[in-house]
């Protein structure tokens, strides 16, 4: 079996014995020999990929020299040998040229088989040697390619050498653009020093080190963690620098975020108004806060490490222990509020927090508590329960106050008859007594006198204002049967008692109960309206006059008499009714207030007034009552 050929060449040249006896050689050693006569059989040959090209003269349809710069030209062929034998006079000087930028060895003719053996198997241990290199070369070239690091070499001088394609991605350098420059080139003046001094620190220490380098990028600074060592000759010496760097920004960050979280539980844990302690499952403290220590007077240090039997007495360490067991043994958070007496005998309120400490693995290590002085709190409940009680009983006198029932006035068949009238009122204060306020009440020419009210505001205050509004309107009504005249009386008498910031809004009517005559006057009170009974708006109640305490010679004239005719509906309102809003912020206004008035009309007075309410109040959804909700109803009732 005959051994495989040691390499492919490609011999290029003429016709001619000489040659052709070299080619023989060649085969005759081994060699796998492929022969072109012409530069386009030469350039169709170096396809097949041979190790070395010999070139004889210039072949006759071609120039030598051009030939050579063609292969070494192309990437495909630029590092195959080439090895010239002999040449023409005329062609000396291009091939000199040649042997200096194109050449890789040169031979003058005439040239001896055993001579051409030699310079074919240097220039092929050359051309391996360097393809391995090139090859490792390459491989190194991939791997730090594909790696997620960032790699570089740098001269002695601080220039680029080689960079990796992930500092081109983030640099925005080829590797072929960035080649000589300095970081200088690349980075801001300041990253630029400091990177440099620190590759001047690898070549002083001798030995590979470790920086932390901060360089700038599209997206703001980052951080390196970069691993530099020397590169050395075979002498020893070195001759450049390289840098392998991990970007550690986002450990940086969150190390960073780590420090800020202990700091603001540092910060928030000693700022707190608050008692705080952990314990291990010893009982022993680990750590304490600074009102803590404050209220044991002792520093941190006199603290960790004992026991609550240190600081308290003997009951109260023993229950502060059988606490701690409990809470570590079942994994519950325990809740408690403990009283303290005094060495005075006053009493002391401490609200309490325990739970149990864990660690990363979720084994209980111990217990945390956090307690805090709420005797104030417990006062003011005591306070807040004393204060409902007794706005329990205002409300229930507040609506005593309000009429039981219509008075019954000769001529005044309610409900019942041709001529009788249905009669009824609510009210329904936003808080447990209110500023809103409506009557009946008999008049001193039989009539009947029908209030409604509004002082401004709702609470304590405004309810006193209104009790004494009721006052006044019921003694004026045994002197007075002019409603006008009765807002006069009324307005002189309240102003000393009303506030610069405080006003009541008033409207009195007469109802006389023989001739279904209807009059009214209205000091700045919310429009009330007469509906027939198609449900239609017969008269609207505009105000004559301004609220009562703001002028003391106001006058508050009555309008003219209204027949109402069977059928007919007066309503009057506070504005809590038609001033409601939604969770949208839309008021309940008076077309939603008519709506619901026509569509219960059939309803007696009173129930028509507690559907207003239900209705007022289902709008709002889920709003507290923000004012008091008053309304009265006045039904003509009778033939048609």
């Amino acid at each position: 079996m005959s051994n495989p050929p040691l390499a492919p060449i490609l011999f290029v040249g003429g016709a001619d014995p000489r040659r052709a006896a070299l080619v023989l050689a060649l085969r005759e050693a081994g060699f796998e020999v492929h022969e072109a006569g012409t530069e386009a059989q030469a350039l169709e040959r170096l396809r097949e990929g041979p190790e070395l090209i010999i070139l004889a003269d210039g072949p006759p349809d071609g120039d030598g020299p051009e030939l050579c710069g063609r292969i070494k030209a192309d990437p495909r062929t630029a590092a195959v040998p080439v090895l010239r034998l002999g040449g023409r006079p005329e062609h000396a000087d291009a091939w000199d040229a040649g042997r200096n930028g194109r050449l890789d060895g040169y031979l003058p003719e005439p040239v001896g088989p055993r001579e051409l053996l030699s310079h074919v198997h240097a220039l092929l241990r050359l051309g391996r040697s360097e393809a391995a290199l090139r090859a490792s070369e390459a491989r190194l070239r991939d791997v730090l390619d594909h790696a997620p690091v960032v790699a570089h070499m740098k001269d002695l001088e601080g220039r680029y050498l080689r960079v990796n394609r992930r500092w081109e991605t983030l640099f925005h350098f080829r590797r072929d653009e960035v080649i000589g420059k300095c970081a200088s080139d690349v980075h801001p003046a300041a990253e630029a020093d400091a990177l440099r001094a620190n590759d001047l620190r690898v070549l002083q220490a001798g030995g590979p080190l470790e920086f932390e380098e901060a360089v700038s990028q599209d997206d703001g600074p980052h951080t390196y963690l970069s691993v530099k060592f020397a590169l050395a000759d075979a002498a020893g010496k070195p001759y450049a620098v390289c840098g392998i760097s991990t970007d550690i920004t986002g450990r940086k960050r969150a190390e960073e975020a780590v420090r800020d979280s202990e700091a603001l539980y540092h910060s928030l844990v000693e700022g707190l108004p608050v008692c705080l302690l952990r314990k291990d499952l010893h009982g022993r403290f680990t750590f304490a806060n600074r009102a803590f220590c404050a209220a044991l007077n002792k520093p941190l240090a006199e603290i960790v490490g004992k026991t609550d039997a240190d600081f308290y007495p003997p009951v109260l360490a023993g229950k502060y222990l059988q606490d701690d067991r409990r809470v570590a043994e079942t994994g519950a958070v325990l809740e408690d509020i403990e009283e303290h007496r005094d060495p005075d005998g006053a009493k002391t309120y401490v609200q309490v927090l325990k739970a149990p400490l864990y660690d990363a693995r979720g084994q209980v290590i111990g217990v945390q508590g956090v307690y805090w002085d709420i005797t104030p709190h417990k006062r003011a409940e005591a306070e807040a329960g004393r204060a409902a009680a007794e706005f329990r009983v205002a409300r229930r006198i507040q609506q005593k106050l309000f009429p039981q029932a219509v008075p019954r006035l000769p001529g005044l068949d309610i409900a019942v008859a041709t001529f009788g009238f249905d009669i009824g009122g609510a009210s329904y204060p936003a808080e447990a007594i209110g500023g809103d306020y409506y009557d009946f009440v008999p008049l001193r020419d039989g009539g009947l006198g029908v209030a409604i009210g509004d002082v401004s505001g709702h609470g304590v205050g405004p309810a006193l204002l209104m009790a004494e509004v009721r006052a006044f309107f019921r003694a004026f009504a045994q002197t007075e049967a002019d409603v006008g005249a009765i807002l006069g009386l009324m307005n002189r008498v309240l102003i000393p008692d009303i506030d610069e910031d405080r006003f009541v809004t008033l409207l009195l009517a007469r109802l006389d109960p023989h001739t279904r005559r209807f009059s009214y006057a209205s000091a700045g009170h919310q429009p009330g309206f007469i509906l027939d009974a198609a449900g239609n708006v017969r008269r609207t109640l505009e105000s004559t006059g301004t609220p009562l305490g703001l002028f003391p010679d106001e006058t508050f004239p009555a309008g003219a008499e209204i027949q109402l005719a069977p059928g007919d509906l007066v309503l009057l309102v506070t504005d809590g009714v038609m001033d409601a809003r939604d969770p949208g912020g839309d008021r309940f206004g008076v077309q939603r207030t008519l709506d619901l008035v026509r569509a219960y009309r059939k309803e007696s007075a009173g129930a028509i007034v507690e559907n207003l309410y239900h209705g007022v109040r289902a709008f709002g959804q889920t709003l507290p009552q923000y004012d008091d909700v008053t309304a009265t109803v006045i039904k003509v009732s009778g033939a048609e």
